[in-house]
């Protein structure tokens, strides 16, 4: 989802919707350079960084699970991911 000015076309948010405790997804905005990621994530359940418009999130290994938003600023649209922390079985 897309807020700010007028989405930039064929932008799209890639990764996945889930990621289980101790393990590392990477996310991207598609088509899109410059990007900033920033994570909206209360409970800490994860760990960001990010480079080269390619984001890493690593979650937790204290087998804390919820939710988080992932969001990606690009030419002044805030594009958001919610994204899931689930157990590993």
């Amino acid at each position: 989802m897309a807020v700010g000015g007028t989405p930039a076309a064929n932008v799209v948010f890639i990764g996945d919707d889930k990621i289980r405790v101790a393990s590392t997804n990477i996310y991207k905005l598609e088509n899109a350079t410059d990007v900033e990621f920033v994570i909206e994530d209360p409970k800490n359940l994860v760990k960001l960084q990010s480079a080269n418009n390619i984001c890493t999130i690593e979650a937790n290994e204290n087998n804390k699970l919820g939710t988080f938003i992932l969001r990606a600023i690009y030419n002044g649209n805030i594009y958001s991911k919610t994204i899931q922390v689930v157990s590993l079985w």
